[in-house]
């Protein structure tokens, strides 16, 4: 699945709603209103716009919390999001709402960090980071907990010329054995991995930093 979601020209999200039968708002007449741009009238024939970027979208969607779609999140180049009742495009360099005309170039870190970490030129510090971000999304069987990022790990120990160990890298492991839990422990998962835990895991190990 790594290499559909990097290679593929396009990957189109379906981010509204509560499950995958939600379909793409706009794409049957009807199914979504036209401009959605707040706006008032501050002055005669001036109008003030409030643009909320795509990261505030997607945070109050269902699609954010689920764990499965974290690989097409950070791997996909390019992605065209149906969210909240609105379609915005991004890729690692720029992002399109389509309530503004004017697009936004910013640096990729400022994209979407977790496409920075993707990269993997720090990879001991970037699966640290990505795991802070993976552990509090939402698992219905719990011991999906390594399969939903198997392919981000399969690139992880090719960069890293070792193999990993329950998600932690063995060339690495007392590293990982560093770090804070927050909230519940992943049921059937022992408290010595960043994956056994639900909520934000984060490590402190300085030997992550840079690596």
């Amino acid at each position: 699945m790594d290499q559909i979601y990097e290679k593929a020209k396009l990957t189109i999200v379906a981010a509204s709603g509560h499950d995958a039968n939600a379909g793409l708002l706009g794409v049957r007449i009807g199914s979504r209103e036209g401009n959605q741009l707040f706006s008032r009238q501050v002055l005669p024939g001036l109008l003030l716009g409030a643009y909320f970027g795509p990261n505030h979208l997607l945070s109050g969607s269902v699609y954010e919390t689920r764990a499965w779609i974290f690989q097409e999140h950070v791997l996909s180049r390019r992605i065209l999001y149906f969210v909240d009742k609105k379609n915005f495009f991004r890729c690692r360099q720029a992002e399109w709402l389509e309530t503004c005309h004017d697009h936004h170039e910013l640096g990729i870190s400022r994209i979407n960090p977790l496409t920075e970490f993707a990269l993997m030129n720090y990879p001991l510090h970037d699966w640290a980071n990505m795991l802070s971000y993976y552990t509090r999304r939402a698992l219905t069987n719990q011991e999906d907990a390594l399969r939903a990022v198997f392919r981000i790990m399969r690139r992880l120990t090719e960069k890293l010329g070792y193999p990993m160990m329950q998600g932690s890298p063995t060339g690495a492991f007392d590293a990982f054995l560093l770090f804070s839990g927050r909230n519940l422990r992943r049921r059937g998962w022992v408290s010595e991995l960043l994956v056994g835990w639900l909520g934000v895991a984060r490590s402190k190990s300085r030997w992550t930093c840079n690596a």
